[in-house]
């Protein structure tokens, strides 16, 4: 996993892949979006993960702690996987 905190919202349902009722969350490193680990995992393989990763932390050491992330590449709408859970 990467650098957030997993979550159980009231639905349960990835916001990328629209997977239900699955068994945690994690918010995108990409943007905003809770996200399956089906997808964390297609977004971990992606080549501009380590650039989100380096933009989410020098965000956070100048204070944004809100910062949205650096948007989601084209390849990864809709997961960016096989769609199995």
């Amino acid at each position: 996993m990467h650098h957030s905190v997993s979550y159980w919202p009231p639905n349960g349902n990835c916001q990328r892949c629209k997977a239900k009722k699955v068994d945690s969350l994690i918010m995108s490193i990409f943007n905003t979006q809770m996200i399956c680990g089906k997808c964390d995992d297609a977004e971990i393989a992606h080549p501009q993960y380590g650039v989100a990763k380096a933009k989410e932390l020098e965000e956070t050491k100048a204070g944004n702690y809100n910062f949205n992330g650096i948007g989601l590449p084209p390849e990864l709408e809709g997961g960016g996987h096989d769609g199995k859970h």
